[in-house]
């Protein structure tokens, strides 16, 4: 499945190939933090101005769409200082839904208390 990335003004951020068996919107997610340095918590994928959860699959649909690539919106959002030193904590107690509920805040992953 070819995807193309845009930014909020409709400039290319980046054309990806995903295996159809793997065109999900968390696999571009992760693949756009790998090979283009976009920190995971920091996107917000959308299609048709909805936000995408990373389990959505991403597919041409109909003929209106064959052979072209699916195009997705990129928004990236800030880092919540105060989410993140929550993030810390849940991240100590072991509290996996917390975790994962303030990364979506989002939170920085790389913050630590000193």
């Amino acid at each position: 499945t070819e995807v193309l990335v845009r930014g909020l003004g409709g400039e290319r951020v980046a054309a990806v190939a995903l295996p159809a068996k793997e065109a999900t919107a968390g696999t571009l997610r992760r693949r756009l933090a790998a090979e283009h340095g976009l920190p995971l918590y920091t996107q917000r994928l959308l299609l048709d101005g909805q936000i995408l959860e990373d389990e959505v699959e991403l597919a041409p649909s109909g003929p209106p769409h064959e052979g072209r690539p699916v195009e997705i919106m990129l928004i990236r959002v800030s880092f919540d200082p105060e989410a993140s030193g929550e993030l810390l904590t849940q991240a100590w107690q072991g509290d996996v839904v917390e975790v994962l509920r303030i990364l979506r805040a989002p939170a920085n992953p790389d913050f630590c208390r000193d």
